[in-house]
């Protein structure tokens, strides 16, 4: 609680100084004498207040003056006022009632200045109907926060001073040599994938050259006449921000964090398809485009991708809320290649793993399962994760080459079906009947595709023990006409989801989770 005060203390002495200097400069411009206002300006300060925050008489230890849920409604009070209640989630901003806020208030606050994710820094969104204009403008990421993440150990860490080198580079679209000094050529080739990696915005940026022993420059997509076109660049960064808002839509700083991942990853599983097509038809060796199956304009506009394509949209989506998220690669094939990419995201103090590619079974070359979403990785912790990958396979491995450091987390609170209370240990009827019962009270046709009641067991042995089961003599069919019972008695539209037309189930033995699909009009959004 303490550090959170403290945390929107420091912010408001922030925001006051930036405002202060604002303040200067106009008057300035104005040819007025700032040194006759410093009492007033004094007086000014006491009176904005921005957080409602007040010390208490008596020790230093001594938060506010009033109490958690008056401080609480003021804060949302004044931010709705001056942000109309309808931006991105931002991590400060959450309501601070439930167990995963409050870690987050007091674990995050080192993130906020690297994922620009805190929209209350910027004083030009104090200065009403302009200073939003203003702010509208920068779009999701504010762009000084962007473009020097690690200025405190730039003198000290040649590397770091590279990586902010590039990318002050790529948001400038320059092509001059920069220094490399003190950094060696493999460890430029990683330095270059971690910004790349950190900055899925940066879609022009290819890849880099030497221009002597000791610089360096970029290469750059997007190329006309073997030229950046900065016009095209611009265009298509105009049209990411257009793109983003269907899937962050709906999404405020009042949304719970889990239900803002939950969001965006079905509206991405639901939207974007897996391209074959494409896949093997070397369109990133066309300098003239960006990389049409890995980049984040194919995703967000053209929504026809690879794995890569998935996990750089999932990355800047959650970003853009405030919610931290890292991209990650697999471990090499034979080749040396990466197999897979893949999300590591953080909710409150909890670190998990997700892959949006495998929870979208459709495809550029068929119909078929367009309207599905699984959640076998979502949320999912390390050791559940890596069951997907045969020793020969590392498909969800992360490449120990680019994290030396890579910690396994194995936190379950947010996993998908224990978190909807849907994870089976044994097989047991009326835990089965419950879970078809919530399903149905749960299902939105507007967020999530097409019904089906899924649910994940203790490993995939019991998984199929439980589909022989409900195999058995149609089984299946008395276990969901007794959820129909339940549900008809609290609502009668959601019954019909389960009326017993045609269920199928999969199985995925890997994973331990089971899907049963039903084929009637009430389950089928698309036939509404």
């Amino acid at each position: 609680k303490r550090l959170r005060e403290e945390k929107r203390r420091q912010k408001q002495l922030e925001w006051e100084k930036s405002l202060d200097a604002l303040e200067e400069e106009e008057k300035k411009k104005r040819g007025e004498d700032t040194s006759s206002t410093d009492d007033k300006d004094e007086s000014a300060k006491k009176k904005r207040g921005f957080f409602g925050l007040k010390k208490k008489k008596g020790t230093e230890e001594d938060t506010t003056e009033v109490d958690d849920k008056s401080q609480n409604k003021n804060d949302d009070e004044s931010k709705d006022k001056k942000d109309g209640g309808d931006k991105d989630l931002s991590e400060d901003d959450t309501d601070t009632t439930s167990e995963d806020d409050t870690a987050q208030g007091e674990d995050d606050s080192s993130e906020d200045d690297k994922n620009g994710a805190d929209d209350t820094d910027d004083p030009s969104e104090k200065k009403g109907a302009k200073g939003d204009k203003k702010a509208k403008k920068k779009g999701f990421f504010k762009k000084k926060n962007r473009e020097q993440p690690h200025d405190a150990d730039e003198d000290k860490n040649p590397r770091i001073r590279l990586y902010n080198a590039i990318v002050k580079a790529a948001y400038a679209y320059s092509e001059a040599p920069f220094s490399r000094e003190g950094v060696s050529d493999s460890d430029v080739r990683k330095v270059v994938l971690y910004v790349l990696h950190d900055y899925p915005e940066l879609f022009w940026v290819d890849w880099y050259g030497y221009a002597s022993a000791t610089e360096m420059y970029l290469k750059f997509r997007c190329e006309t006449g073997g030229k950046l076109d900065i016009k095209q660049v611009n265009r298509k960064r105009a049209e990411l921000k257009k793109a983003a808002k269907y899937f962050t839509k709906g999404i405020t700083k009042k949304t719970d964090p889990y239900e803002a991942v939950l969001k965006i990853y079905r509206r991405l599983v639901l939207t974007l398809d897996y391209d074959h097509a494409r896949l093997n038809s070397h369109t990133s060796e066309d300098k003239s485009r960006d990389d049409v199956v890995r980049s984040l304009h194919a995703a967000l506009v053209d929504h026809k991708v690879v794995c890569a394509g998935y996990a750089v949209a999932m990355q800047y989506l959650l970003q853009s809320v405030g919610i931290v998220c890292g991209y990650v690669v697999s471990e090499s094939n034979a080749t040396g290649t990466s197999c897979h990419a893949f999300n590591i995201l953080k909710i409150g103090k909890y670190c998990y793993y997700l892959d949006a590619t495998w929870g979208d079974s459709s495809s550029t070359l068929s119909d078929k399962n367009k309207d599905c979403v699984e959640y076998d990785y979502f949320c999912t912790p390390y050791r559940e994760f890596v069951l997907a990958s045969p020793d020969s396979v590392p498909m969800h491995i992360p490449r120990k080459e680019y994290y030396p450091t890579f910690e396994q987390f194995n936190y379950t609170k947010h996993e998908y079906f224990r978190y909807h209370n849907a994870y089976l240990q044994s097989y047991d009827e009326n835990e089965l009947i419950r879970i078809f019962a919530e399903a149905a009270l749960r299902y939105d046709p507007d967020e999530m595709g097409r019904f089906h009641v899924g649910f994940r067991c203790t490993d995939g042995h019991l998984a199929k023990h439980i589909c022989q089961t409900l195999s058995n003599k149609g089984k299946v069919f008395e276990v969901i006409r007794k959820a129909q019972a339940i549900v008809a008695k609290k609502n009668k539209k959601a019954a019909k989801l389960l009326e017993c037309g045609s269920v199928y189930h999969s199985c995925h033995e890997n994973t331990g989770t089971v899907y049963y699909t039903f084929e009637n009009d009430s389950s089928n959004p698309k036939k509404k």
